[in-house]
């Protein structure tokens, strides 16, 4: 298994000899802006720093105001065309894994559901073929998903090479079955699982234990598998030492139960 850690570029780009020295394994999240902005030179000595340490890393897309559903043409054409970039900064740097969310809320597109499922996966089908071509993994991540229907239907209906990022932080705020029937409809897609924690009423990015996700929960219906990325997203520093301890703890106890 692999423990990565949320950094957004621009960050591990100015700390990366401390990201190296403390041998983090970073989960790069590329927001509009850095991917407009960055450098194929200077990405690409911070790879060879990362790999030169032997650390491995992954790669998060960006999200904010992106559709892959949207019934407007023009909104659709843009978000494909980040996606697009972050496969092709994927491409460059060969990650662990390329994580997007699916951008389905029930709230804005709930009456249009059908029609915003057929859009996503106009969206999705020829970068995931893209993705298979350049033997890249990418991954769908839970975020307003109220159950696992639509992004198993997403995934079944793009040629199933993508898998799933579970995000049980998530699932506490917005979903409506359980974390089994989460797991369960993903067990051989699963690729990465996000660690974080929150009180129920914010997406909030806690370490884990200082919320309301039932990680034991979590932990009991995992598939026992070494190849699953274990991703810390904490949005502040002073939680990254606490959250990667409580997060170690919890695949000790993990790995323990395997043999009991």
């Amino acid at each position: 298994m692999k423990i990565h850690l949320a950094i957004p570029y621009r960050i591990l780009l100015s700390r990366l000899e401390e990201v190296v020295a403390h041998r983090i394994c970073p989960e790069i999240y590329f927001d509009a802006q850095t991917l407009e902005e960055y450098r194929e030179d200077e990405l690409l000595r911070c790879i060879e720093s990362l790999k030169g340490a032997g650390l491995t890393y992954s790669l998060h897309a960006p999200f904010m105001d992106l559709a892959p559903g949207a019934l407007d043409p023009k909104i659709r054409a843009v978000t494909a065309e980040r996606l697009w970039a972050t496969l092709k900064v994927a491409e460059l740097i060969r990650p662990e894994n390329v994580v997007f969310h699916p951008g389905y809320d029930r709230w804005r597109h709930g009456e249009y559901r059908r029609e915003w499922l057929e859009m996503s996966i106009k969206t999705w089908r020829p970068l995931f073929e893209e993705a298979r071509r350049v033997g890249i993994k990418v991954a769908l991540e839970n975020v307003f998903d109220e159950d696992p229907s639509l992004i198993r239907e997403i995934l079944q209906r793009t040629g199933r090479w993508a898998g799933f990022c579970f995000d049980p932080a998530h699932h506490l705020l917005f979903g409506k079955v359980s974390i089994r029937q989460w797991l369960d409809a993903f067990k051989e897609d699963l690729i990465e699982v996000h660690i974080h924690d929150n009180r129920g009423e914010a997406d909030d990015h806690l370490p884990p234990g200082d919320g309301l996700v039932d990680f034991d929960e979590v932990f009991a219906h995992l598939p026992k598998r070494d190849d699953i990325i274990f991703t810390l997203e904490v949005h502040r520093e002073e939680y990254v030492m606490r959250g990667m301890e409580a997060l170690k703890g919890l695949l000790e106890g993990w790995r323990a139960k395997w043999s009991s």
